[in-house]
């Protein structure tokens, strides 16, 4: 206490007798400048906007940014040394202020040479792996003690003392608990030098499942994306507890997987080759060889299935589990089957058949409504419209479905009776490989060209939105031309028309192209009616 004291009582006589060392250069150059003193304000502004971006992870601009904390107590201290200076203000703590200032710049000007000789090193290969950010925080800690040593014994101001608050502030500054956490700490070297995960990986630790952020001396700080908020968990939790990282072996392939039951009368070789063809049109799912579908065992109302996969986008997870799963519904509905679940069923046969019997009046209704208003269909008689509706099969698809494919040889014809699909055609130049040439919606129709003219698809056709069509397949088509000796003419009038809109044709372009789609239709079907 007494040695405290006496360094105390000693101050004054060391400031006198070193009153060059202490006098602070960048308060003398902001002192009665009024442009050095607003470019030191403008400074200030500009290093709060990089700390934000350092503190956001921009990753493009923070991995060059040094700490700006250093920067920040220089500019500070100087300012407000200025204003004391300004107002008059005297005494041995004005001119620790100074020196707060100069040594704050003198310790922010290693520490950008540092941060930019450091990356620098990365950028150039000088590692075979990105160095762990506690290695380079150490030897920060190392130069910064040792530059902070060096200048307080030029100044003569090096004690105990000042040796106690070098390493407390030099601690504060790399890490807040740091000091106290010993556990932390060494958990933290463990994991570096295991390199059990890097800042990228997706990992599962003590319940927490996360985007790992940052690996500091006390915690990792990894990113829920569920909920968009950042978990922190002590080192020592994380080397402690059990730890799943799904980034390994391969950041580019994560696994998913999907378990559902099918109804026993769906065939176990019709229902693996639905769940293949699902994963197959999903776009997120591009590698063939890591889809998985198997039957997997028979419970009390149901066959299970288990479908495996790998996505490139682990943040995806969901998503794409979410469409999966009402791919898979979308598809068992079009087969004619349903998910099933156990219930109690009481109703009786007759009520059952008198429930159908009304949905099906009200799906007859509906689609005669539905076809009345459709523009190549108005050469049929009300009877015939009829006998369509009755006919049609309706079929629905999930967002992402496709519904025809180009290349493919088809013979029906579809009408959207509700959402919305894209029409695309395959091209070279575009990223996804395909080109969207249009959008239908509500009454338009598509897939008449292969279904009238025995062409291959020209197009493929994928749904939007949730998409309700009716399909009118050939054998339908051959008896509307048997009843309607119009027909032909019409359709071949309205699928011109239709194409000499989108295409911009003249009025003559359009007749010739109608009587080519006349001609082919009559070749396609006049086998039929021999």
């Amino acid at each position: 206490m007494e040695g405290s004291l006496a360094y105390a009582d000693s101050l004054p006589t060391l400031w006198s007798q070193r009153d060059v060392a202490v006098q602070s250069v960048l308060v003398a150059r902001v002192v009665g400048q009024p442009l050095a003193l607003l470019g030191l304000i403008l400074v200030l502004l500009l290093l709060v906007v990089l700390h934000r971006i350092r503190d956001e992870r921009h990753q493009a601009v923070a991995a060059w940014l040094p700490r700006l904390l250093l920067l920040r107590v220089a500019v500070v201290a100087a300012l407000f040394g200025a204003a004391l200076t300004w107002m008059g203000a005297e005494g041995d703590w004005l001119q620790w202020v100074g020196v707060a200032a100069d040594l704050g710049l003198e310790l922010a000007l290693i520490d950008v040479v540092f941060t930019l000789l450091w990356r620098m090193l990365i950028v150039a290969g000088a590692f075979k792996r990105a160095p762990p950010e506690i290695l380079r925080n150490i030897l920060f800690f190392i130069l910064m003690s040792v530059a902070l040593s060096v200048s307080l014994g030029q100044r003569g101001m090096l004690t105990t003392l000042s040796s106690a608050a070098i390493l407390g502030g030099l601690t504060f500054v790399l890490g807040p608990g740091a000091s106290s956490q010993v556990g932390n700490l060494s958990s933290a070297l463990a994991l570096q030098v295991e390199r059990q995960f890097v800042v990228g990986d997706w990992i599962e630790v003590a319940g927490w499942l996360g985007r790992v952020e940052n690996i500091s001396w006390s915690s990792t700080y990894l990113f829920d994306d569920q909920f968009r908020r950042m978990v922190v968990i002590p080192n020592a939790v994380v080397d402690r507890e059990h730890l799943v990282n799904y980034s390994r072996p391969d950041a580019g392939d994560y696994k998913v997987e999907v378990r559902l039951g099918l109804p026993y009368e769906m065939p176990p070789g019709v229902a693996l080759a639905l769940l293949q063809a699902v994963l197959e049109g999903h776009e997120e799912i591009p590698d063939p060889h890591t889809r998985d579908v198997i039957l997997n065992t028979f419970s009390d109302s149901s066959v299970e299935y288990v479908l495996r996969f790998f996505i490139r986008d682990f943040s995806k997870r969901k998503q794409v589990r979410s469409d999966v799963m009402s791919r898979i519904w979308y598809a068992v509905r079009r087969e004619g089957y349903s998910i099933p679940f156990p219930i109690v069923d009481l109703r009786t046969s007759a009520s059952t058949e008198k429930i159908l019997r009304t949905n099906r009046r009200l799906d007859l209704d509906r689609n005669l409504s539905f076809f009345r208003q459709i523009p190549l269909l108005d050469c049929l008689q009300e009877d015939e419209l009829r006998s369509l509706s009755q006919a049609a099969d309706l079929k629905s698809y999930a967002p992402g479905e496709w519904v025809v494919r180009q290349g493919e040889m088809g013979s029906s014809l579809y009408f959207v009776r509700q959402g919305a699909c894209s029409v695309r055609v395959e091209s070279a130049t575009s990223v996804n490989g395909w080109r969207e040439i249009s959008r239908l919606g509500r009454f338009d129709f598509f897939g008449e060209m292969a279904a009238l003219t025995g062409e291959v698809r020209s197009a493929s056709v994928i749904a939007s939105t949730h998409l309700v069509v009716l399909e009118i397949g050939e054998s339908l088509i051959r008896n509307v031309f048997q009843t309607n000796a119009n027909s032909m003419q019409h359709f071949a009038e309205v699928m011109a028309a239709r194409e000499a809109q989108r295409l911009q044709m003249s009025q003559a372009q359009e007749q010739e192209f109608g009587r080519t789609i006349l001609q082919k239709i009559r070749d396609t079907f006049t086998g039929f009616f021999v």
